[in-house]
């Protein structure tokens, strides 16, 4: 037959469970948010990441295209850039500069293709953008 002690012991041991249950869901409340906020920032710069890594290339395939060919205009060479973009990437505001202006430059000129894209911000309560850009000289 159980004692009276190890009764007493046993209510005090459930009471004891039931206020740590209670602080675990406090706990909890407490971390999940700033878990999101974390994943939410992975996520956004990893797609940051992909961004700027489709920029650098199709730089330089605008570049490419303008040092192979002598009649490429601007306008061609920032559409052979665009096109080698893949849907990531909102074709309306992407911004295409080269340098020199007019093309085609003369022989042996060095082209530099300059695109620039605005990435808006996933976190909460943060509507900005931020700018990347990328540049590829050839010559």
């Amino acid at each position: 037959m159980r004692s009276r002690a190890f009764e007493n012991k046993v209510m005090i041991a459930r009471r004891v469970g039931e206020a740590e249950r209670g602080a675990a869901f406090i706990e909890a409340a407490f971390v999940a948010p700033m878990l999101l906020l974390l994943f939410l920032g992975m996520v956004q710069f990893g797609f940051a990441f992909g961004v700027l890594s489709q920029l650098r290339s199709a730089s330089a395939v605008g570049a490419r295209a303008a040092i192979l060919s002598t009649n490429q205009t601007q306008v061609q060479v920032c559409d052979a850039a665009k096109n080698s973009l893949t849907s990531l990437v909102d074709m309306s505001l992407l911004v295409c500069e080269t340098s020199p202006a007019i093309l085609p430059a003369g022989a042996n000129a060095p082209v530099t293709v300059t695109l620039s894209y605005p990435v808006r911000v996933f976190l909460p309560n943060a509507g900005s953008t931020f700018q990347l850009s990328a540049h590829t000289t050839m010559q």
